[in-house]
């Protein structure tokens, strides 16, 4: 099999040694703190990835179909969001910890306050195709950042993080780049 970067020059695929060497948790921040590092240092190596190019996070498994429409994104991201009912909002509402020795989340009995500037909750997939500008919002807007700050003690934070910044159906006031408004 062909590697997906050696057959469409935009598409780079990031080796994350973090995930390879720490103890990370599927569903802790430990996820979600690899999954950043390798964008940091993707933009780190390739400081001239230009806005029509694409950071994947997903499983080999459905690379294939992916090269087949990747270019018809034309700058829109492709993050999975549910909303309603299914959201599971005791992952966000509740405080979470990651215990280590244990290799697993434990609830602390504390309640997480609201999520900061008003953010409406959108429960997700930790994978998704994230555009350039989007990569740079998740990076650089204090509301992103103010969000993963948030996010650090609830039930997989990758899994509400991406997809709630991405939905501007839910958060119009987020004007991010190449979100999904419904």
């Amino acid at each position: 099999m062909t590697p997906i970067g050696e057959t469409i020059d935009e598409i780079r695929l990031e080796n994350n040694t973090e995930s390879e060497t720490s103890a990370v948790k599927q569903n802790g921040r430990s996820a979600s703190r690899a999954d950043r590092t390798a964008i940091i240092t993707e933009l780190t190596v390739n400081p001239h990835w230009s806005l029509s190019n694409y950071f994947v996070f997903m499983t080999q498994s459905v690379y294939t179909v992916v090269l087949q429409v990747l270019r018809l994104y034309n700058g829109a991201n492709d993050i999975e969001g549910i909303y309603g009912s299914r959201i599971l909002r005791y992952r966000f509402r509740d405080e979470w910890r990651e215990d280590f020795q244990q290799r697993k989340m434990v609830k602390t009995g504390r309640k997480n306050p609201p999520p900061p500037h008003d953010i409406d909750i959108v429960r997700g997939s930790a994978y998704g195709i994230f555009s350039r500008a989007f990569v740079q919002f998740i990076l650089e807007d204090q509301r992103a950042r103010d969000l993963l700050q948030w996010s650090r003690t609830t039930w997989s934070p990758d899994e509400l993080y991406w997809a709630t910044l991405h939905h501007t159906y839910s958060n119009p006031h987020l004007h991010t780049p190449g979100a999904f408004s419904g």
